[in-house]
């Protein structure tokens, strides 16, 4: 799991409101949906945004769909590669921007070997 920081920005500071839980899909959702209305822009644009992209798009139709956008906003999709490289492409992100950054263990566990007991013969 990783954690989310919904924050609010006043001038330089910054408060954190709420932290989350959330699955790989989410954040990557949640840091999409987040640029998105940073940038004031609707589902609908970026889906029209996504017909004009200069990534080539691989695989059916061209393009996105309002939905498949929402879905991957609500974590509830898999996107592929291609997909979240025109989505970071029209939202001026770079993919690496989209994954978590590393996370330490929070537990470390400690193996040792031990010795058997001698069966008797």
């Amino acid at each position: 799991m990783y954690k989310i920081l919904k924050e609010t920005s006043v001038v330089t500071t910054t408060v954190v409101v709420e932290e989350m839980e959330a699955t790989l899909f989410e954040y990557i959702g949640y840091k999409l949906k987040t640029r998105r209305e940073e940038l004031g822009l609707k589902i609908a644009d970026v889906a029209r945004a996504t017909l004009a992209s200069k990534i080539p798009f691989r695989g059916g139709t061209p393009g996105i769909s309002q939905s498949s956008i929402s879905s991957i906003e609500k974590g509830t999709a898999n996107p592929n590669v291609n997909s979240l490289d025109i989505l970071c492409d029209i939202l001026k992100l770079h993919i690496s921007e989209l994954f978590p950054p590393k996370q330490e263990p929070s537990e470390v566990l400690e193996i040792t070997e031990t010795e058997s007991a001698e069966q008797p013969s």
